[in-house]
């Protein structure tokens, strides 16, 4: 389990900083997060299917909470259970931490697989049942998140400069099927088969039949259902703030759980850091009806696509250069010359040092064309989608200034004529937005004042940019043509996007002595938006928690839905105790 090492102190017996297992269990049953799930299962028992009536059940629901969740600590609720079976100790230590925070003493042995399977099945049947666990989940992670000392109220969010202690970061993985079994019906007899299945009973089949459509919105094949997550990282670690199942396009799910953490953070919650699943209208929306800045990279055509797909000039020499088949064919030719076969280990790095003596032999990037340099040492091109906007005028001393701005790839640039080539722009400077202020309109909508300072051999001139999003709420019925925003540069003008990452390098005079390098330039987006690696990390962790890597350990949707939220709590849990 992911947790961060600069605040858990190091185990001299073992020299290791992890928990062990006994310990996260131990954990687990004093968690006050999974505690204050109580009041989920307090209503009457006759409204309430989960409390079996008669005799009063042996085991709280929290305590059987504790051992499902249990289940992704050792891969599996059997391997849970036996663990607690077999270390007596273990138990009198998950009774004590148990009793210390409740009140409630559990019985001596722990609880059995029947009747800890018969407990989520009654849950999961619920689904009024499960939409309350989600939400009172939610409730107490954000609670929690605010208690270590993110998302307080009535901080004035900067969209150019985000805090860390106030956006939430996300991503969907998906888990393969319970099992690979088909159903298929012979044509001719209408009879069903199983494929895969060695049931003698066809009734005992084990068949998953639900998962996520994917193909429709994401255009892309899964064969399981698709988890979404959102979190916030603290001092201590990450807070998983809501989970969730999409169904149909991840974006959905992300929105819903989006829109619940913002009725229950308020103003708490400045930005989401997300991939592009969020997008368009999904931004348009977040910003104008709840204050939330999408921090993404802009949607760009990749270099590999097609010339006649890529929004760039595919014409234009300079931007042919850069793309994907004239890089490898310059590699190839440079393989060649060092009697390196095309295919050899030595192509990626040699393509990369052909990118890299391009991108210094060109003094201004045209529009439409952008190189990031990445992690790895490499660089990356892109075609962003770009357009020239209104020129800004300012008075200066001798009349009217002007200057002429254009957005590209989500930055803001200030251009010029390319004097080598007629009737192309190439980008004089990076134009960082330094305040990006949200204000309320009067329909009650919000918009956004995004400020840039353009030097000017005048003075520097102050560029102020409001944008007034329509804020349109579409849901999954609604026409996919008409989700379009009207506007189409607000959304895609960021006030803090990649170009803010090469603006120290980009902006420096060639002449200047010292240059700032491409590899040294500060990079303000990419350090807020690989926070988004960390969800990856906890979908890597939670795959690797399930019995069979990345395939789920439950087979119906309800179940796999509770295990994923489970693995919330029990996230929420470590981090509550690797607090300062």
């Amino acid at each position: 389990m992911p947790i961060n090492p600069d605040v858990r102190s190091r185990d001299n017996a073992t020299g290791s900083s992890r928990m062990t297992n006994s310990d996260q269990i131990v954990a687990l049953h004093g968690f006050i997060g999974l505690h204050q799930l109580a009041p989920v299962f307090e209503p009457a028992a006759a409204t309430n299917p989960v409390k079996s009536r008669g005799r009063k059940a042996a085991y709280p629901p929290t305590a059987m909470l504790a051992a499902l969740a249990a289940g992704r600590v050792t891969s599996s609720l059997t391997s849970a259970l036996a663990l607690l079976h077999a270390e007596g100790d273990l138990w009198q230590r998950c009774r004590a931490a148990f009793e210390q925070r409740s009140g409630i003493c559990l019985p001596m042995a722990p609880p059995t697989r029947d009747q800890v399977i018969y407990f989520r099945d009654n849950l999961v049947k619920n689904s009024s049942l499960m939409l309350q666990l989600q939400l009172r989940f939610r409730m107490l992670a954000i609670g929690q998140a605010r208690h270590q000392g993110n998302l307080e109220a009535g901080v004035q969010p900067n969209g150019a400069d985000p805090l860390w202690t106030h956006f939430i970061y996300g991503d969907g993985t998906v888990i393969a099927k319970y099992s690979d079994v088909r159903e298929v019906i012979d044509q001719t007899t209408g009879e069903k088969f199983f494929v895969g299945s060695r049931a003698q009973d066809p009734g005992r089949a084990r068949v998953q039949r639900t998962s996520s459509d994917t193909a429709t919105e994401d255009y892309k094949d899964t064969n399981g259902l698709n988890m979404v997550a959102m979190h916030t990282w603290t001092a201590s670690g990450r807070i998983t703030l809501g989970t969730g199942v999409a169904l149909g396009g991840e974006a959905w799910a992300a929105l819903e759980i989006i829109e619940s953490l913002q009725q229950i953070a308020g103003d708490g919650i400045h930005a989401v850091v997300y991939d592009r699943a969020l997008t368009g209208w999904h931004i348009v929306h977040l910003m104008a009806n709840h204050r939330i800045q999408v921090i993404s990279k802009a949607v760009a055509a990749s270099t590999a696509r097609p010339d006649d797909q890529r929004p760039a000039h595919p014409e234009d020499p300079v931007v042919r250069r850069f793309s994907d088949s004239d890089l490898n064919d310059a590699a190839k030719r440079r393989l060649a010359e060092h009697h390196l076969a095309p295919a050899s280990p030595a192509k990626a790095l040699m393509r990369r040092y052909v990118l890299r003596d391009r991108l210094h032999d060109l003094d201004r990037m045209p529009l439409g064309l952008t190189v990031y340099p990445t992690v790895k040492g490499d660089f990356e091109p892109v075609n962003g989608w770009h357009r020239e906007l209104e020129p800004f005028t300012h008075q200066g001393p001798d009349g009217p200034c002007v200057h002429r701005v254009a957005l590209d790839d989500g930055g803001l640039y200030e251009v010029e004529e390319d004097p080598d080539r007629e009737g192309s722009l190439i980008k004089v400077r990076v134009l960082r937005c330094h305040t990006s202020t949200p204000f309320t309109r009067p329909n009650g909508q919000w918009g956004t004042h995004n400020a840039y300072t353009i030097p000017c051999r005048h003075g520097e001139a102050e560029y102020v940019r409001p944008w007034e999003p329509e804020g349109i709420r579409h849901t999954p019925d609604s026409n996919p043509r008409t989700r379009a925003p009207k506007d189409p540069i607000g959304w895609r003008l960021r006030p803090l996007s990649r170009a803010d990452d090469i603006a120290a390098w980009y902006n420096t005079e060639a002449t200047a002595q010292p240059r700032v390098g491409v590899y040294d330039t500060p990079r303000p987006f990419s350090d807020i938006f690989s926070r988004r690696n960390d969800s990856e990390s906890f979908n890597q962790w939670y795959q690797q928690s399930l019995s069979h890597h990345g395939r789920a350990n439950s087979l119906s949707t309800q179940a796999q839905e509770l295990d994923f939220l489970l693995a919330g709590v029990l996230n929420n849990c470590l981090t509550w105790e690797n607090r300062r």
